[in-house]
This record gives structure tokens, sequence and C-alpha cells, in this order.
């Protein structure tokens, strides 16, 4: 690890780490923070360090994040040619105001210019990163050795049921998910299990710092649920622009469902949110449903998730996600 030393922040932004686990919804959840315009967005960017599970253990990963957060492109110039490289992963492309002021029709040669990159970021009051492959205790190493940061962490958690459905069955993600960890539900549910034990060790030492939100109930509740992540952000009034996002992008249309089964439709953040976060109800074999809950009790008890113990049970699929009780997590 590097030293405390090292990582001397040079400015006083809002710093926002999302956290989250493969096919979780934190794709939706980072398209709707960089709604607000305000926002620099980048999405994904640990794929740097060649699509290990945990990276903050990786040489130079945890200074990485560190220089992004801190709009350092200059000693990453390495990482916008990787990026450049390979834009399948759309790092900084999924950052529609930064794509959109970057590149002229099909040049897009300044998205990659470290100059260019590192003041349009500085433009921007708040920074957010969006990662699945890290863990809160590694995170939780970040909050302590940098105090100077201006960090806040978002722990976004799907039900496991939703989740692997969406790995498993959803074809374009099942191609690569099923050749690693990914498609285990118990590595899933031990990854969910050790971050919130972390999360409990952390108790009120990082209250302001740390928000746990279920997928479920950002899925159901849209406008109220942003606005109460956006308090957490500093700001007791939701952005227009934020609005004007959840409007356009949590209740579907024909069109758009064309695209299930593609890629375009795999990675899209255009649904009926509260449809899609309880398609596992109809669409997972109820026999795989008792494998996950057998593997995943101790997560679906925190986070107050509804067991299935027939498929008569399911008529109501929301009332799965019961009221949230915060006091069971820890």
């Amino acid at each position: 690890m590097l030293s405390t030393s090292k990582l001397t922040s040079t400015n006083n932004k809002l710093q926002i780490l999302l956290l989250s686990y493969a096919r979780s919804g934190s794709s939706f959840l980072g398209d709707l923070l960089q709604s607000y315009s305000k926002v620099f967005y980048i999405f994904e960017p640990l794929h740097y360090f060649r699509n290990k599970m945990t990276h903050l253990h990786t040489k130079n990963s945890s200074q990485f994040l560190y220089d992004l957060f801190n709009c350092n492109f200059s000693e990453w110039r390495s990482f916008l040619s990787w990026t450049r490289r390979y834009k399948q992963y759309k790092n900084l492309e999924r950052n529609r105001r930064f794509w959109s002021a970057c590149s002229v029709g099909r040049n897009t040669n300044r998205c990659y210019n470290f100059r260019f990159v590192t003041s349009f970021c500085k433009m921007h009051s708040m920074q957010v990163i969006k990662v699945i492959r890290v863990s809160l205790t590694q995170v939780g190493w970040m909050l302590q050795t940098s105090p100077d940061m201006n960090l806040k962490v978002i722990h976004l958690i799907r039900d496991p049921r939703g989740t692997m459905k969406s790995r498993l069955m959803e074809e374009v993600i099942a191609f690569w998910c099923k050749k690693s960890l990914c498609s285990n539900p118990m590595s899933l549910c031990t990854q969910i299990n050790d971050d919130l034990n972390y999360a409990c060790k952390m108790g009120s030492m990082f209250s302001e710092k740390y928000k746990l939100l279920r997928y479920e109930d950002l899925a159901r509740k849209p406008l109220e649920t942003a606005q109460d992540l956006f308090k957490f952000l500093g700001l007791n009034t939701l952005p227009k622009e934020v609005i004007d996002f959840v409007e356009t992008h949590t209740k579907g249309t024909k069109s758009i469902k064309k695209q299930k089964q593609t890629e375009e439709w795999a990675y899209s953040t255009f649904r009926n949110s509260s449809e899609t976060a309880f398609s596992w109800v109809k669409q997972l074999p109820f026999r795989t449903v008792l494998s996950i809950q057998s593997m995943c009790k101790s997560v679906l008890d925190r986070m107050s998730y509804v067991a299935l113990s027939s498929p008569a049970q399911s008529k109501n699929p929301q009332l799965l996600a019961d009221m949230f009780n915060k006091s069971n997590v820890c």
C-alpha cells in the first residue's frame, strides 16, 4: 500500500465513490448521479487493472483512484491510451457531457488528451467514480488514510436473486459471467456480507460519509430515493435535471423493450425500473431461487428481502423487498 503522505488532496471538491456489484443497478444509479450538471463521471476505471475482482491490492491502484478523484490525469496518460484502445468499456464515453464536449463528429482525439480531460474535470464540483471490483474494506482504507479528501461512499445492494437473474439469464452478460466467479451466488453474497460487516465496523466514525442503498427502493420510489440521496450529498433540493432524468429513465417504452437480448439493452439505463427490479420473480426457475436463497440467507435477512417458500408467494413481487429495516444490517 502507498504511504499516507502521498495521498494529499489539493481541492475541496465532493468526491463520490459508487460501490456495488456487477448487475446490481449501479449503471442506472451512476447515470442518475451524472444527470446533475455539476458532476464529472468516470465509469469503471478499474478495468484498467486487467479485470481482477479486487483492485486496491494491485500496485498503484489506490493512487490511481485518488488521482482521478483529483482530476490528475497527467500521471495516468497510459490510462487514457488504454481507454482509447479498449473502447468497449466506455470508461469516459459514458460521461455524456464530457463526450459531447470532446468529440467533433467521429473525431474523438481530444477525449484522450490529458490536458483536455483534466481541464474539463476541474470544471465540475463533484467527481463520481463507479466501481464494482473493490471491497468496502479497501475503500475504508482510503477514507482513513486520506482525511483531507472530501470523499463520500454510496453502497448499492440489489436482491441477490435479481442480480443473479441478470448475470445468468441475460445473454450478453452470461457470455462472460459464466466463465468466472461472477456466476456463483455464494461468491456474490460473501462479498456483500463482508462489505456489510465492515460497514458495521465503521459505525458512527464514517456516518456522514457512507450511505447504504437498496436498488429496489430506488426502482420503486426513484424520485423520493433520489431526493434522499442528493440530500446526503449536500443538496436539499433535487435539481430539475435529475428529476427529468428520473422521468425519462424509469418508465420504459415499447421501442426500448425491442432492444432486449442485445448489447444495447443489456447496458441501457432506460427501463421500467420497478418492473426490471422484480423481473427475476417470473423469470428465474423456482429451484434456482431456492438455491440462491439457501446460499444468501444472511444477505436476504440483513437487507430485509423476503424469501420465497412457494411459487404462489410471487403474486405481488414488490412485497419481497419489504420496508428496509436498517437495524437488521448490523
